[in-house]
């Protein structure tokens, strides 16, 4: 025999308005914590950070990049002298190289990218062609000497990407 009221706590509980608020709440915390989460897995993994961290001066990036183009699978690499990188896509790519300025390093870049004068954020600029006959456009911040290489973007897309770099 069962007693009376004892199968009352099976009834089906009909949503209130406090409890879906309750849910809601739940849900939009834990979809912050997860976005946060792989927000700081990104940030930690950022090929930029660290190799920032190896050679010690700021890598400038752009914030333009033409033809949906990203950061190639080899991603960001330490030479002799420069940190190198480049961004692809299926119709272009650009090559992106920079490196710490010093007397020496400056007297070598001034005489290796002599060229078309032009500008970039008003500094004084260079183009000039490598041995493939690839574009290479040259300039100086205070601090870094940054170089584009490309085969297949227009001089006018290489100054929009260098004057977007942060």
């Amino acid at each position: 025999m069962v007693q009376e009221g004892a199968l009352e706590g099976n009834k089906k509980r009909e949503p209130t308005l406090g409890r879906l608020t309750t849910y809601l709440g739940v849900g939009l915390v834990l979809l912050g914590a997860i976005w946060g989460l792989r927000q700081a897995v990104l940030w930690w993994n950022d090929p930029f950070r660290l190799m920032e961290k190896r050679v010690g001066f700021h890598l400038y990036r752009p914030t333009h990049l033409p033809y949906g183009m990203k950061l190639a699978d080899n991603g960001v690499i330490r030479g002799a002298h420069r940190v190198v990188w480049a961004y692809t896509s299926e119709r272009c790519s650009v090559h992106i190289g920079q490196e710490k300025r010093t007397p020496e390093r400056d007297r070598y870049n001034l005489n290796e990218f002599e060229g078309q004068v032009t500008k970039v954020n008003g500094r004084p600029a260079t183009f000039s062609r490598d041995e493939l006959g690839h574009w290479r456009l040259f300039w100086q911040t205070d601090d870094v000497t940054i170089i584009l290489t490309s085969a297949n973007l227009t001089q006018e897309e290489m100054i929009r990407i260098a004057e977007s770099m942060r």
